[in-house]
């Protein structure tokens, strides 16, 4: 899966968006067919993510959140992100772009990665 990786200059950490596995063991799809959520990931290293949290997610399985890309706008983080709906033709074959906002992102960062 395509993922985007920026570096914040303030804080001193790398934020990633990437499609987020919620089932990697048991599920129907292999994992890298599962595209419904979108995860938000810190790291001081590049080595070491830890999920900062969910920042989409779509209701079923067919609808999917990837490929998305990300830019710091002050306080906040804007994602533009493939997406798909429960009409998209299955989860790569996406039927919408969309922008999400996630404020005061550097609350999400956990404190293990801060210090």
């Amino acid at each position: 899966m395509k993922f985007h990786i920026v570096y914040d200059e303030k804080e001193r950490l790398y934020w990633m968006v990437a499609s987020h596995t919620e089932y990697s063991a048991g599920f129907s799809a292999p994992p890298f067919r599962e595209r419904r959520a979108l995860g938000l990931y810190c790291s001081k290293t590049l080595f070491d993510w830890q999920l900062a949290g969910i920042v989409s997610a779509g209701e079923k399985t067919i609808c999917s959140r990837h490929y998305a890309s990300l830019v710091i706008d002050g306080d906040d983080i804007l994602i533009a992100c493939r997406s798909g709906d429960q009409n998209a033709k299955n989860t790569h074959d996406t039927n919408m772009i969309t922008i999400h906002k996630v404020r005061n992102f550097r609350s999400y960062a956990l404190k293990g990665v801060q210090e």
